[in-house]
């Protein structure tokens, strides 16, 4: 275990000093034009608007986030919101420095009884998940359409298409109506431990919940996707539809890397030098752009909960020394 430990944070190191390396190399290419002229002026009121926006957008993104796992943990036990929401608040501290935020279930957990944790843990992977889900099923359609691969028209639908598509329904359907037989069968793949774990728990999960935490985490990409559309706007960039259809994509290689703390910033910054270097603007701008926003959409939460982790812990050691 400590050996696959190693391992996992090698590989995040290695990933961050490729994705620092990668930002050094951009930026040195045109080392000339490096510069803060590269922003576009900006007026007082016009930042003090963007920075409220901004603001409101990440209380909007908070809300959001602790409604989706609100609405989890109640499969296991009702929560109020203010709970929910330092449990969350507290799930940032704890996953912002650890490899692929794993350690997020640690921090939301805490405030729950030792008999919870397991399922707190699933409950936390199982949102990650849908999330996602979401961010791919909408990242994939924006890539065949943008770097123009294969992609079917109608009326031209190929049979190939139509097997596929209509094969895929119909797995998918019978997975879902026969989800409790592939949760008693499942249990003959034991490689797929974690895996069987979290099909338990989106078998034990209500459809109606599922389905709600489907639509809550479409919401909160939409919310990310505008903060980003705002970053770069205000550097000087013309949202199009097409810059729109690269968010996703952005999105979605960012969720497929090893990352942790300072990495992810790496992560975010070369990802998106290579995916939005034809918006029009600089690589300065794009890497301040990103930066600000993980600051704001990871950084400020994470120092949040490390308030809220503390006060959590004075309550547990007030109460350890009441008299029995």
């Amino acid at each position: 275990m400590a050996f696959a430990l190693k391992k996992g944070w090698w590989l995040s190191v290695l990933v961050a000093v490729l994705s620092f390396s990668y930002i050094a190399y951009r930026l040195y290419q045109y080392y000339h034009q490096i510069s803060l002229s590269d922003i576009p002026p900006l007026k007082a009121p016009i930042i003090l608007l963007s920075l409220m926006a901004q603001t409101i957008l990440l209380c909007i993104n908070l809300f959001i986030e602790t409604k989706k796992w609100q609405l989890l943990i109640g499969c296991v036990k009702k929560t109020g919101f203010i709970k929910a929401l330092k449990m969350v608040l507290a799930g940032f501290t704890s996953g912002i420095i650890t490899p692929a935020k794993l350690g997020e279930p640690l921090g939301r957990a805490m405030f729950l009884k030792k008999e919870f944790w397991a399922q707190t843990t699933l409950l936390t992977y199982l949102g990650g998940m849908i999330s996602n889900l979401v961010v791919f099923a909408l990242a994939i359609p924006c890539v065949l359409a943008i770097y123009q691969l294969p992609w079917p028209k109608f009326p031209s639908i190929s049979p190939l298409y139509l097997f596929v598509f209509f094969g895929l329904l119909v797995i998918l359907s019978v997975a879902w109506y026969k989800k409790q037989w592939f949760k008693k069968n499942i249990n003959r793949f034991k490689a797929l431990q974690t895996l069987k774990e979290l099909f338990y728990q989106l078998a034990s999960t209500p459809n109606n919940v599922i389905i709600r935490v489907f639509v809550y985490s479409l919401l909160r990409f939409a919310v990310y996707s505008f903060q980003l559309s705002i970053m770069f706007w205000l550097m000087g960039a013309h949202i199009t539809g097409h810059t729109l259809m690269l968010i996703p994509i952005y999105y979605m290689l960012v969720s497929m890397a090893p990352t942790f703390f300072l990495a992810e910033l790496g992560i975010r910054g070369s990802v998106a030098l290579f995916i939005f270097s034809g918006i029009g603007l600089s690589a300065t701008a794009i890497v301040l752009a990103v930066t600000a926003l993980w600051v704001l959409n990871q950084v400020l939460p994470a120092l949040i909960g490390i308030v809220v982790i503390s006060q959590n812990n004075g309550v547990k050691n007030n109460n350890s020394q009441l008299p029995a």
